[in-house]
């Protein structure tokens, strides 16, 4: 249909916080090497609009809230140059879990933040 298939948008998601996360706080592989790891635990997403095959897209990534043992992450995906038409919409609650996967306290520098999209 020279549309993207829907499942896609989870791959562009989940990179774009990993990035996020990265580029804000630590780089995963580091929280990894702590015995920390970052696994969803709700994901709302809502699909607005294909996107064609060989668009640009963007995926921007905000922190709606935090609290000690969960981040919300709210993610938003548009095509490039169009910052009105939303193609995806997502909020996104993480959890961080031991080696072993039991649920751990989020590290301190998650603790209360927010910020805007």
């Amino acid at each position: 249909m020279g549309i993207v298939y829907h499942a896609n948008y989870l791959k562009y998601l989940e990179r774009a916080r990993t990035e996020y996360i990265g580029d804000r706080w630590s780089a995963i592989e580091g929280y990894h090497e702590r015995g920390c790891y970052f696994m969803v635990n709700k994901m709302d997403i809502a699909f607005h609009a294909p996107a064609k095959l060989g668009d640009l897209l963007v995926v921007r990534t905000s922190v709606e809230n935090s609290t000690k043992f969960r981040v919300v992450l709210r993610q938003i995906i548009l095509k490039k140059g169009e910052p009105r038409d939303y193609l995806v919409t997502a909020r996104v609650t993480l959890v961080t879990v031991s080696r072993n996967g039991e649920l751990m306290e989020l590290p301190s520098e998650f603790h209360g933040q927010r910020d805007g999209v």
